[in-house]
């Protein structure tokens, strides 16, 4: 009777101790409400984070592997928060670097994007941030329109997500994708 006891006093605490695990992690979980899902599955411009860009190279910092011993290819960072940062347009393109596709892939088969959203990164820009220099995945449809309504030297505010990192020519570099623009106001 009292090893019963015993079993049944271990279980008891056992399940008490779920319940808590339970209840914890869904006080802990942020709450969404019905609308705020349709809303981030929209293609709602309002969603974008406004924030500084070192704020979230900052942030995402912490989960990145930096050393160059081990110099990890490509850190796909499984998210998509949106944000919009306010970078200088110069006025650059290229086709995008396989290291990039390949992240972009990566990191949109692991937030479960379309395949097609995927290959319309075709070409990446090139935009200054303090002194430092970006080379962001833009949609392909997006170039022509850089083009025309921005000249070198614009302050610009893109509408991207952050993806991961790559290392090209020995250096770490930043991937946010760009899905929108507006020229800055000053």
């Amino acid at each position: 009777m009292a090893k019963m006891k015993k079993e049944h006093t271990t279980q008891h605490y056992l399940a008490c101790c779920l319940l808590l695990a339970l209840l914890l992690s869904a006080c802990s979980a942020p709450q969404v409400k019905p609308y705020e899902i349709k809303k981030a599955n929209e293609a709602n411009w309002e969603r974008y984070y406004p924030t500084d860009l070192q704020l979230v190279i900052d942030e995402q910092s912490k989960a990145i592997n930096f050393s160059p011993e081990v110099k990890m290819n490509i850190n796909a960072i499984a998210n998509n928060y949106p944000y919009r940062v306010k970078v200088i347009y110069l006025d650059e393109y290229r086709k995008i670097s396989d290291d990039k596709k390949l992240l972009i892939t990566s990191w949109g088969r692991s937030v479960q994007i379309d395949e097609k959203f995927i290959n319309v990164f075709g070409h990446e820009m090139l935009f200054k941030y303090g002194s430092t220099l970006f080379w962001f995945p833009i949609q392909n449809q997006l170039v022509p329109y850089f083009k025309r309504e921005l000249k070198k030297g614009d302050a610009v505010n893109l509408y991207t997500m952050f993806v991961g990192t790559v290392w090209e020519d020995d250096q770490m570099q930043w991937v946010f994708i760009v899905n929108e623009f507006q020229k800055a106001r000053e």
